[in-house]
């Protein structure tokens, strides 16, 4: 049996995922158009197609597997593995081209102590949502699962229900070709001017879902893709991709709260097979003593009791420099789960100067150099280092 043949049909989905926006009736003062529910939600306006966790090991065919049941692209080449036409879910994200309007705006505040945000489609976002809503009548294989316009860039989540006569990237010209027409209809109606354009850049980028418990990871992703968005845009200075130059020899990237470095209490959490159990206790007070008076953890995060420690800090608001063995791309984003941490200003990850993949297996070599790096970092001060350059979003 396929893995997707038991699947829920969409009516359920609209039915459960309300706010998950399918709805386009509703309408706000200024014109926009937003989905009964308001939480078709935009994230950071970046997404290159790569996966919730980023860091993976990458192939020769360019195609990633996270180990979760959800295999990707990291580039607008097609998995060569796989059969486009088959019964499967794909995640897709198309580019907004560089001279069209945004997709969205993204408003949001502050409400019972929670961030919350929205994404409004523009009039060129609500001529897409209009193409979505019409594709399954153009392409009755097709499914939409879940979708979400950010200001450059469109996220769908679609399911191709049975076996197809056509390949994905058909369905997918053709659906453009079908946003760019409406679009452009809009503007020979309203402002005389004939657009012959494509709203979208060339290509796509497709996730494959493997496996069927991995969907609501994708609808979370992507509902929580505005909120995102909106933290990064009210604390920039906690989201920096920079170069780390110290005294011109050692180079290191770094993401995230740069303030950390600066930070006079630092504290090295290492566990060693060779602690006591009263040594063990004394270093796990030490840590928590850090946690609990603001000073930073600095860590690769290895070890499990390490990283009991690194969650027992993010549970309590303490403050983290994360080492890790991978640099950042301009494009390099963390997790999901470490957003809100990120948006607060208590994680600076530390890695090496090029962007490697995060995911290779740890060898004692290399982890011991990451615990050496930690125990650099933890010692520097302000004169001891600046910042290169910073890698632009």
């Amino acid at each position: 049996m396929n893995a997707f043949s038991v699947l829920p049909n969409l009516e359920i989905y609209n039915k459960s995922h309300q706010n998950r926006g399918f709805n386009d009736n509703q309408s706000i003062n200024d014109g926009r158009s937003v989905s009964d529910s308001r939480s078709i939600h935009d994230s950071r306006g970046i997404s290159d197609g790569r996966s919730i966790s980023d860091g993976r090991n990458v192939n020769e065919s360019r195609s990633v597997s996270d180990g979760r049941g959800v295999s990707e692209n990291r580039c607008l080449k097609r998995a060569f593995w796989h059969d486009y036409h088959s019964h499967r879910i794909y995640m897709l994200t198309l580019m907004k081209h560089p001279g069209i309007p945004d997709f969205s705006v993204i408003e949001g505040g502050e409400k019972d102590g929670k961030i919350t945000a929205q994404a409004f489609p523009t009039r060129v976002g609500l001529e897409i949502r209009k193409a979505i809503k019409d594709l399954p009548i153009h392409f009755p294989e097709a499914r939409i699962l879940q979708f979400v316009c950010m200001p450059d860039h469109l996220h769908l989540l679609i399911e191709i229900i049975r076996r197809t006569d056509y390949h994905l990237e058909e369905l997918v010209n053709a659906f453009t070709q079908r946003c760019s027409y409406r679009y452009s209809g809009f503007l020979l109606e309203k402002c005389g001017f004939q657009f012959n354009g494509n709203i979208f850049c060339d290509g796509f980028h497709d996730r494959i879902l493997s496996e069927q418990n991995q969907l609501d990871i994708l609808f979370n992703y992507i509902r929580d893709n505005p909120r995102r968005l909106y933290l990064r845009r009210c604390h920039p200075e906690y989201f920096r991709n920079a170069l780390l130059c110290v005294a011109s020899e050692k180079i290191f990237g770094v993401y995230g709260n740069l303030c950390l470095l600066e930070h006079p209490y630092k504290t090295v959490v290492r566990f060693s097979r060779r602690f006591s159990e009263e040594e063990l206790s004394a270093h796990k007070r030490s840590w928590w003593e850090t946690i609990r008076s603001g000073g930073v953890l600095v860590s690769p995060f290895i070890h499990p009791i390490e990283k009991e420690c690194l969650q027992l800090a993010l549970q309590h608001g303490g403050k983290i420099i994360w080492i890790t063995n991978h640099g950042f791309t301009p494009r390099w984003k963390p997790s999901k789960s470490y957003t809100d941490p990120l948006s607060s200003g208590q994680i600076l990850f530390v890695g090496s100067k090029e962007y490697t993949p995060a995911r290779e297996e740890l060898s004692r070599q290399v982890s011991l150099e990451m615990n050496r790096t930690a125990t650099f970092i933890s010692t520097l001060k302000k004169d001891d280092y600046r910042f290169r350059q910073y890698l632009l979003k």
